[in-house]
C-alpha cells in the first residue's frame, strides 16, 4: 500500500488548502515548534479514524468532543454569520493491486454569531475506489466506508504505522492485549489460530462434560475420574489466580515504567537546563571578573590618564621651545651665563677666575675683565631662560614616559575588553540554547514555562523520585519473574493431571463418550501445537528482524549495543548481552533505536505474511536524538520501509544561511536519492495577530 497524497482544508492550523504528494520511498517534512507538524499527523488520524490529539486534554478526541475548535481560526474569523465553513481532509492511497482509493472526511459548521457556532457531532466519510484495470469507480459512504477502511488501516494497528515519537515508548510496554497481543494477532493472522484453539477447546470441554456426566460402569474408574476432575479444576483455579496476579503486576510495572520514562525525560531536560545555567553562571562570573579588572586598571592608571589628558599635545610645544632656545644659543643671542657679581669679584681680587691669570690694575687682563662689567647685564633673565630650558627638557622626558604608560594601559584594556566581549558572546549563545530547551519543555508539557520556573526545580528531589521509581520497577519485575516461575510449576503439575486424566479414558467402559473424548483431545492437541508453533515462529521472526534493524541503526556506535529480546511471557522488549543477561541501562540513542527497530520488525513480519505493506508515518520519531545518531536513524527508517513519511523538528536556525546550509537533515534531503519528496512547514505571522497566523507549506524537493 502506498499513500499518494493528502489534502487539508481549514483543519486546525491549516488555512485554506494545503496539499502534500508522496511516492514510494521516503518523504521528509520538517518544521520548527508550533509550525503545524503535529497537526499534519492529526490530519491522518482524523481522516481515517475521526479523531485528533488534543494537547490540553492530553488525549485523542473525536469530532464530537472537539466541536468547532477543529476548524482553522482564521477561516472561522473570515466566515460570515449564517454561512457554513467546511473542514476537509482527503487521503489518496493505492493498494497492492494498483486500485486507487480516495478517502474524504468533511465536517461542516455554521456561524451563528462572532463567537457562536452550530456544530454537529458527526462527520461525512466517503471512500471512492477506482479499479486499476477497468477504471470503474465504486463510491462508499457511512458504515460501508468505515468497513472498507478497516481492511487497510485497522485501528488497533494504527499505533504501529501512525505514531508519535514522544509516545513510542508506550508501544514497548506491551501492557494490554489491545496493544501488543492484539496487534500481533492482527498483523500475523495468528488470531485465526487463536479462534481455532478456542473452538477446539469448546469441543473438548463439551466432550469432557459428557464423559464426566456419564457414570462409568467401572467403579474405580468413576472414582478416579471424579478425583482427577476436581484436582484439575482446583489446579486451573490456582493457575488463573496466579495469572491474574501476573497480569495485574504487568499493568503495575507498565505504569511504573511510564512514570519512570516521564521522569527520565523531565530529568534529562532539566539536567540540560542545569548544565546551560551552570555555563551561564560561569560566563557571567568571567564577565564580572573582567569588568572588575577593567575598573581596577582605570583606578591604578588614574594619575597617568590625568597627566596624559593634561599634557595632551604639549610635547610638541616643549619641543618647539627647546628648538628655538638651541637656535638662539647657537646664534649667540643668549649670553654665556657669567654673572656680574662674579666679574666684580675677579676685579676686586685682580684675578681671572676663568683662566686663572693674575690681572693687576692697569694690566691688559684687568682691562679685559672690566669690559665684561655692564650695569645692563641680563644675568637674571638668562638664568630664567636656562632654567626654563632645563624644565622644558625634563617635561619632554616626563611626557614621553606618560605616553609609554598610556600605551601599556591601552594594551591591557584591549585584552580585558576582548575577554568581556567573549564572555558576553558565550552568554548570548547559552541564552539561545536555554530558550530552545525551555521551549521544548513547554511544548511537551503544554505549559508556559519561564527560566525562573526552571531555576526553581529541585534536581535532587527529581533524581530521588527517579531512583525510587527504578527501585519500584525492579521489585515489580522480580514479582513478575516469580509469577512466571510459579506458573511454570503449576502448568507442569496441571499437565501431569491432564495426562493422568487422558490415560483414564482408555479404561472407561462408556465407548461412545470415550471415542468422542479421544477425538476431542486429538483435535485440541493438534490445534494447540499449530498455534504454539506459529506463535513461537512469529516471535522468533520479529526478534530476528528487530535485531537486524537494531544492528543497522547502532553500527556507528563505538560501544557494542547487544541484541534485542522479545519476551512474550513478560510482555517486554529489551536488550541482552552475549550471555543472555538483560542490559539494564542503555543510552537514549540505543533506546530510540530499539523502539524503532521493534516497530519496524512487527510491520515487516506482517508484510511477509500477508504481502501487504503498511506505510510508515511518524511524527517526531527521533526527537530525543541528535547529530550522527539522528541522521543514522533517519537513514535506517528510509531503508526499512517501502514508504516512509517522517515528520521532524527543524534544528536549523531560521533566517541563518550558514545554519540552513550546514543542517545535516537538509543535506540528507538534497543528496539521498531515496528521499523523493520533502516539505518545510512554517507559520505565517504576517497579520501580526495570534488568531490570524496559520501553517504554510514549502516544497524542498
Amino acid at each position: 500500500m502506498i499513500i499518494k497524497s493528502i489534502e487539508i482544508n481549514n483543519f486546525l492550523s491549516y488555512y485554506g488548502k494545503a496539499e502534500f504528494r508522496f511516492d514510494r520511498g521516503a518523504t521528509i517534512i520538517i518544521g520548527q515548534n508550533n509550525s503545524g507538524k503535529s497537526k499534519l499527523f492529526d490530519a491522518y488520524n482524523w481522516v481515517l479514524y475521526d479523531e485528533a490529539f488534543k494537547t490540553e486534554a492530553e488525549k485523542w478526541e473525536t469530532t464530537k468532543e472537539w466541536g468547532s475548535e477543529l476548524g482553522n481560526r482564521l477561516a472561522m474569523q473570515k466566515c460570515k454569520i449564517n454561512n457554513h465553513l467546511e473542514i476537509l481532509v482527503e487521503l489518496e492511497f493505492e493498494d497492492e493491486d494498483g486500485n486507487v482509493y480516495l478517502v474524504t472526511r468533511t465536517h461542516r459548521i455554521r456561524k451563528l454569531a462572532e463567537d457562536s457556532w452550530d456544530t454537529s457531532p458527526l462527520t461525512n466519510l466517503q471512500v471512492t475506489r477506482t479499479e486499476a484495470g477497468t477504471h470503474n469507480r465504486q463510491a462508499l459512504g457511512g458504515e460501508n466506508a468505515k468497513e472498507e477502511l478497516k481492511k487497510y488501516f485497522p485501528k488497533n494497528l494504527s499505533r504501529y504505522f501512525l505514531f508519535q515519537g514522544e509516545n513510542i515508548s508506550k508501544l514497548m510496554q506491551l501492557n494490554q492485549r489491545s496493544d501488543f497481543t492484539r496487534a500481533i494477532s492482527e498483523l500475523s493472522g495468528i488470531k485465526f489460530f487463536a479462534k481455532a484453539k478456542i473452538y477446539a477447546r469448546d469441543v473438548y470441554e463439551r466432550a469432557k462434560v459428557a464423559f464426566e456426566d456419564k457414570v462409568d460402569g467401572e467403579e474405580s474408574v468413576q472414582k478416579e475420574k471424579e478425583r482427577l476432575s476436581k484436582a484439575i479444576d482446583a489446579q486451573q483455579d490456582q493457575i488463573n489466580e496466579v495469572q491474574a496476579k501476573q497480569d495485574n503486576e504487568v499493568k503495575e510495572r507498565d505504569q511504573i515504567e511510564a512514570l519512570l520514562d516521564e521522569k527520565l525525560r523531565e530529568l534529562s531536560k532539566y539536567e540540560a537546563c542545569a548544565t546551560i545555567l551552570d555555563d551561564l553562571k560561569k560566563y557571567e562570573q568571567q564577565r564580572d571578573q573582567a569588568i572588575m579588572r577593567k575598573k581596577q586598571l582605570y583606578e591604578h592608571n588614574h594619575s597617568t590618564l590625568i597627566s596624559e589628558w593634561i599634557y595632551a599635545g604639549s610635547e610638541e610645544e616643549f619641543k618647539y621651545y627647546l628648538s628655538m632656545y638651541r637656535d638662539a644659543k647657537d646664534d649667540k643671542k643668549i649670553p654665556e651665563p657669567i654673572r656680574q657679581d662674579f666679574i666684580q669679584e675677579m676685579i676686586e681680587e685682580e684675578l681671572c677666575k676663568v683662566c686663572g691669570t693674575h690681572a693687576p690694575k692697569g694690566s691688559a687682563a684687568y682691562a679685559a675683565i672690566l669690559e665684561h662689567l655692564n650695569e645692563k647685564a641680563l644675568d637674571a633673565e638668562v638664568a630664567i631662560i636656562n632654567t626654563l630650558s632645563d624644565t622644558a627638557d625634563s617635561m619632554t622626558t616626563m611626557i614621553r614616559n606618560v605616553g609609554s604608560s598610556g600605551n601599556t594601559f591601552r594594551t591591557e584594556l584591549t585584552t580585558i575588553q576582548e575577554e568581556i566581549n567573549r564572555a558576553k558572546g558565550l552568554m548570548v549563545q547559552k541564552e539561545d540554547e536555554l530558550d530552545i530547551v525551555i521551549e521544548n519543555i513547554a511544548a511537551e508539557r503544554n505549559e508556559n514555562i519561564t527560566r525562573e520556573d526552571i531555576e526553581k526545580v529541585n534536581l535532587v528531589k527529581v533524581k530521588q523520585a527517579r531512583d525510587q521509581l527504578r527501585s519500584d520497577l525492579e521489585k515489580s519485575k522480580s514479582r513478575i519473574a516469580q509469577y512466571i516461575g510459579n506458573l511454570e510449576i503449576l502448568n507442569d503439575a496441571f499437565k501431569e493431571l491432564q495426562d493422568d486424566y487422558e490415560g483414564l479414558i482408555d479404561q472407561s467402559a462408556n465407548e461412545l463418550e470415550k471415542k468422542r473424548m479421544k477425538l476431542a483431545l486429538q483435535i485440541k492437541g493438534h490445534v494447540d501445537r499449530l498455534h504454539d508453533n506459529f506463535l513461537s515462529k512469529l516471535i522468533y521472526d520479529i526478534e530476528a528482524e528487530a535485531n537486524n534493524y537494531f544492528a543497522s541503526m547502532t553500527q556507528g556506535s563505538e560501544a557494542l549495543s547487544g541484541k534485542v529480546k522479545v519476551d512474550y511471557l513478560a510482555r517486554e522488549v529489551y536488550v541482552i548481552d552475549e550471555t543472555g543477561t538483560r542490559v539494564s541501562n542503555i543510552n537514549q540513542a540505543n533506546k530510540v533505536s530499539l523502539q524503532i527497530a521493534f516497530v519496524a520488525a512487527v510491520l515487516s513480519v506482517s508484510n511477509k505474511i500477508w504481502g501487504s505493506y503498511f506505510p510508515f508515518v511518524a511524527d517526531a520519531p527521533i526527537s530525543a536524538l541528535g547529530g550522527n545518531n539522528k541522521i543514522g536513524a533517519i537513514k535506517t527508517m528510509i531503508s526499512i520501509f517501502r514508504q516512509s513519511i517522517i515528520i521532524l523538528k527543524d534544528d536549523a536556525r531560521t533566517g541563518h544561511e550558514d545554519s540552513l546550509r550546514n543542517d545535516e537533515v537538509r543535506q540528507l534531503i538534497q543528496y539521498n536519492p531515496q528521499i523523493k519528496h520533502a516539505y518545510e512547514l512554517s507559520i505565517d505571522r504576517s497579520a501580526g495577530k495570534v488568531l490570524e497566523q496559520f501553517t504554510t507549506v514549502s516544497t524542498l524537493k
